[in-house]
């Protein structure tokens, strides 16, 4: 994915093309791609593009939470694709993390990340702990991408 330069007042920032909303030329003498941390990102979109299911999220999420995506545009890219980044990290602690489910409730409990309404559901049912994180984090996930520009 190539990037472009946005020239402020006193920075310059360099935006993933998806982000600057536009297409780069064909060009023939550009090296070729580098492996970069977005590859994870485009990988995911890639994927999430293809399920129908996410693209129907993609048209909920326009409409009915338009008010906060709009709150997240105000964020900075460098913010977007941190936070973008961060959820891919926490998708791949999560497939440690529930190697051992009982354990993962314990700690998730320990660190306050499951309500208290909700905590003898997940303990008699970590399976259903496990889904539910990786539905929240997935999201979290595709809210960012759409607001990044993924998605137009």
């Amino acid at each position: 994915m190539g990037v472009l330069c946005h020239k402020n007042k006193n920075r310059t920032t360099t935006l993933p093309l998806a982000l600057s909303r536009r297409r780069p030329p064909f060009d023939l003498l550009s090296p070729p791609p580098v492996p970069h941390p977005r590859t994870d990102i485009d990988a995911i979109v890639v994927k999430a593009k293809a399920d129908p299911q996410t693209r129907e999220m993609v048209t909920r999420l326009r409409t009915e939470m338009a008010h906060e995506v709009r709150e997240l545009e105000q964020k900075s890219v460098d913010e977007i694709l941190s936070g973008m980044r961060e959820v891919i990290n926490n998708m791949k602690l999560i497939d440690y993390l529930f190697k051992d489910r009982e354990r993962a409730v314990a700690e998730m409990e320990k660190e306050g990340m499951i309500e208290d309404t909700h905590l003898d559901h997940y303990r008699k049912n970590p399976e259903a702990l496990e889904e539910d994180t990786r539905r929240g984090l997935y999201f979290h996930f595709i809210t960012l991408a759409v607001v990044a520009g993924y998605f137009d």
